[in-house]
């Protein structure tokens, strides 16, 4: 266990090696909770999408983000790797942003879901479900 000391040093450390990018891919994960690479990507700045991955690597390198467990979604396709921040990665988002990261929302689907895969699923179909309505209420002035 770091103390408040070791862990304040280290987060400078940190904060003097990383790039915007970086700090904008970190920004996106402690404000929303997102824990997958397309939902970060989805929502990080525009200039940026083109290195998401490499970006992402460079965190876990940095020892910022770590992997959480593989979840089997089913169907086709790979498991998703969750991106989690880790506790020197919310010490360096809340420093740099000057506010505590929000839980990650893997975490929200755990706990309200049993199995976690079931929970993912309802997230998938809520966004299809968003993505495609349309609203038909009358537009009022």
């Amino acid at each position: 266990i770091m103390t408040k000391n070791e862990i304040l040093s280290q987060t400078q450390i940190l904060f003097n090696q990383i790039t915007e990018r970086e700090l904008n891919f970190l920004s996106v994960i402690g404000k929303t909770g997102y824990f997958t690479i397309n939902d970060i990507k989805n929502n990080i700045n525009e200039k940026f999408k083109t290195s998401v991955y490499a970006t992402r690597n460079k965190l876990i390198e940095l020892n910022i983000l770590v992997y959480g467990s593989k979840l089997k979604i089913g169907g086709k396709g790979a498991p998703i790797q969750p991106i989690m921040l880790t506790d020197i990665g919310c010490w360096l988002f809340t420093i740099v942003e000057k506010m505590n990261p929000k839980d990650s929302l893997l975490k929200a689907i755990a706990k309200d879901q049993k199995p976690t895969e079931h929970g993912f699923h309802i997230k998938k179909i809520l966004a299809k479900i968003i993505k495609n309505y349309e609203c038909s209420c009358v537009q009022l002035n």
